[in-house]
């Protein structure tokens, strides 16, 4: 029953913008490619997504200039590389879907 049911994984509350990443990988770990299968769920990680990189800029020091290595890390830049990506690839054309991850890869 579901009740019974046993996840691969605890999920925890998020309490700042900067665990997102951390906290979404589980999940999108598990549905891999099938993410491919719901548009409205790939949107909304990709809007997700885009506004955690646009914080984390915004945070950094105006006298550097960040490299990208420096915002996509650790778990951000998995689920753009190996989940988004990938699912986006096999997915039917939407030009609303192409526009939000090219923002989301552009950022």
């Amino acid at each position: 029953t579901v009740e019974e049911a046993v996840l691969p994984w605890e999920l925890q509350p998020i309490s700042s913008l900067d665990a997102i990443p951390a906290g979404i990988w589980p999940i999108a770990e598990h549905l891999s490619l099938f993410l491919a299968r719901d548009l409205g769920l790939f949107t909304r990680l990709c809007r997700i997504l885009y506004e955690v990189i646009k914080k984390k800029k915004q945070n950094m020091p105006k006298l550097t200039q960040p490299s990208d290595g420096a915002i996509l890390e650790g778990h951000l830049e998995r689920i753009i590389e190996e989940i988004l990506c990938p699912a986006f690839s096999i997915m039917k054309s939407a030009p609303g879907l192409t526009s939000e991850m090219w923002r989301l890869i552009k950022e």
